[in-house]
């Protein structure tokens, strides 16, 4: 490890990941977080005096009063004009994003280089329009990486595919990217070299995604709810809680 780590981070709208390419196994590595799991939930909460990121920011969506101060999603937001108002803080999507990349970025450090990493490989969804990618940087540069490089999720999808053995690609790979916010269909096809891919036809993409199938969940529990019992859940907003159990039932069908 005399060569400066480049960590990998596939930043997404539910969850956030880790990875690095072992030069001693010449294979890409999945990094675990602080909590010793795979993937980080993409939640930040905005104390009066810290701000919390991952899997313990969940927590406090269980709290009707801390549940306030929870963001979540923001991938979907990066290129709005927006700024949300937490407590006595008002924070953009950026800088949010910047929180859950930075832990990731301490995480990486902490747990497993013993040193600093400045360099970052960044993916992104292929209908990401140049706004949204040049957030995207700048979160990361935020977050405390000097050198930013951005990567297309199905080129990433495709360049794992061939690494990982799975299977023998002649020319192109239809990938399917069904993520959190979006989902992708993009065909990618070889270079110049073996080892190299580019996206060839513009991207058919949709902003829909598992998020969104959540929110059809918690819908019909709303109707269900209001049908019955004449009042809406989550009156002053969205019941953070009953959604994250809906995203639960989701996955454990």
């Amino acid at each position: 490890m005399n060569e400066e780590p480049v960590l990998g981070i596939d930043f997404g709208t539910t969850y956030s990941s880790m990875a690095w390419f072992n030069p001693r196994t010449g294979r890409a590595e999945v990094l675990r977080n602080a909590e010793g799991e795979e993937k980080t939930p993409s939640v930040v909460y905005y104390g009066d005096k810290e701000v919390v990121v991952g899997k313990v920011a969940e927590y406090y969506v269980e709290d009707l009063q801390a549940c306030k101060r929870v963001l979540r999603a923001v991938k979907r937001d990066l290129a709005k004009p927006l700024v949300y108002t937490v407590g006595t803080r008002q924070v953009s999507p950026v800088e949010v994003a910047a929180e859950i990349l930075r832990k990731l970025k301490r995480d990486a450090e902490e747990g497993h280089f013993g040193r600093p990493v400045r360099r970052v490989v960044l993916t992104h969804p292929a209908v990401f329009d140049e706004v949204e990618k040049e957030r995207l940087r700048d979160a990361a540069q935020l977050a405390g990486f000097a050198e930013v490089v951005l990567l297309e999720e199905p080129v990433a999808a495709a360049l794992a595919y061939v690494a990982a053995g799975l299977g023998a690609v002649e020319q192109g790979i239809l990938v399917y990217d069904l993520g959190g916010g979006t989902f992708d269909l993009t065909l990618v096809v070889r270079d110049d070299s073996p080892a190299d891919f580019r996206v060839a036809l513009p991207p058919r993409g949709l902003r829909i995604g598992g998020e969104d199938f959540d929110r059809v969940v918690y819908e019909a529990f709303d109707q269900f709810v209001r049908q019955t019992h004449g009042v809406s859940l989550g009156e002053d907003g969205l019941d953070l809680a009953l959604l994250k159990r809906c995203r639960e039932y989701k996955e454990n069908l």
